[in-house]
C-alpha cells in the first residue's frame, strides 16, 4: 500500500467520520468524504486544497449517488486505499413503538447504505486497485453482538451488517487482497452523544421502569449529554487505532473498540455458551 493512502469515508462531517477525517489527514493521507451535505465540509474545504479534501454528494441509501461517487473518485485520484464504511444513525425505542417506516428508514441508511457502499468497494478494490487490493472498514457496533430492550431496531441493522461482513470474508479471494475489518465501537462522545441526535419513540403500555427496555428508553431522554461517565470513549483515540489496523497485514475481522464493548462481548458469549451447555440434549434424536 502506499504510504500516502486516499481513504474513501462516508458520514465524514460527523461523529466517528469527522474523527477519522482528521485523523487521516493528520497522517498525511487523502480523504474523500462523502456527506449527504456538502455545506456541512465548508470550513474544512477553506483549510486543504483538492488534493487533500475531496468532498462529494452521497446520500448512501442511494445506490446511483454511492456509484458516481467511486466513479468520480476514480477519476481523480485513480485509486482508494481505505474505506470508511460508517454512515448511520441511531434509534431509540421499544419494537412495537417505532413506526415501521422509520424502521425500514434506519435499515436503508444503516444496512443497505452499507451494502451499497461495500459491493462498490469491493469492486473497485479489485477491479482499479489491482493487485494492491484496499482496507474495508465497516463502522459496526457492540451492539450488534448483544441488544438492549429499545435499540432493537438500531441493533437489528448493526446485526445485518456484521453478518453481510462476515459472510463478504469468506467470499473474496485472497488474490484480490481485500481486507474487511468489523469496528464494533463501544460508548464513545461523538457528536450524537453531545447533541442526542437520535430518534426515540415511545408506546404507552410500556410503563415499567423495572423492564430494562423502558430503564433504557428514559436513559437516553433524560441524560445529560454533559453529565455521562458511562461514556468514557474518546472517538479520536478510536480513530488512531483504526488507523494503526490499515497498516496490518493481518488485520482482524472482528474489532471491538472499548472496555465496554469487550465486557458486552464476552457476557453475550458466555450467555450463549451457557444455553447451548444446558439445552444441547435436546439435539440428541433429531438426525434421520
Amino acid at each position: 500500500m502506499s504510504t500516502r493512502k486516499v481513504w474513501f469515508i462516508t458520514g465524514a462531517n460527523a461523529g466517528f467520520g469527522r474523527s477519522m477525517l482528521e485523523c487521516a489527514i493528520r497522517k498525511g493521507d487523502t480523504v474523500v468524504a462523502a456527506v449527504r451535505r456538502p455545506e456541512t465540509m465548508s470550513k474544512l474545504q477553506m483549510e486543504y486544497t483538492e488534493d487533500k479534501l475531496l468532498v462529494v454528494k452521497v446520500d448512501v441509501s442511494k445506490s446511483d449517488q454511492v456509484n458516481a461517487a467511486f466513479d468520480t473518485v476514480k477519476k481523480v485520484f485513480g485509486r482508494i486505499d481505505v474505506v470508511y464504511n460508517n454512515a448511520g444513525y441511531g434509534i431509540v425505542g421499544e419494537v412495537e413503538a417505532v413506526p415501521l417506516e422509520a424502521a425500514r428508514a434506519v435499515f436503508e441508511t444503516n444496512y443497505w447504505g452499507l451494502v451499497y457502499v461495500t459491493c462498490a468497494a469491493v469492486a473497485f478494490f479489485r477491479e482499479v486497485n489491482r493487485p494492491q487490493g484496499g482496507r474495508l472498514l465497516q463502522v459496526s457496533s457492540m451492539y450488534a453482538e448483544s441488544a438492549d430492550g429499545c435499540v432493537g431496531y438500531y441493533s437489528g441493522t448493526k446485526h445485518a451488517a456484521n453478518a453481510l461482513t462476515e459472510a463478504l470474508s469468506k467470499e473474496l479471494d485472497p488474490a484480490w487482497n481485500i481486507k474487511p475489518t468489523l469496528i464494533e465501537a463501544g460508548y464513545y462522545k461523538t457528536d450524537s452523544v453531545k447533541l442526542k441526535s437520535f430518534e426515540m419513540y415511545e408506546h404507552p403500555s410500556y410503563t415499567n421502569p423495572a423492564i430494562e427496555g423502558v430503564a433504557i428508553r428514559q436513559a437516553f431522554a433524560n441524560f445529560d449529554p454533559n453529565n455521562t461517565p458511562f461514556i468514557r470513549g474518546d472517538p479520536d483515540k478510536l480513530s488512531e487505532v483504526v488507523y494503526r489496523v490499515t497498516n496490518m497485514e493481518d488485520p482482524p475481522l472482528w474489532l471491538p473498540l472499548g472496555k465496554d464493548a469487550y465486557v458486552r462481548a464476552r457476557a453475550k458469549i458466555a450467555s450463549y455458551l451457557a444455553d447451548i451447555d444446558k439445552y444441547e440434549s435436546l439435539s440428541d434424536d433429531l438426525e434421520l
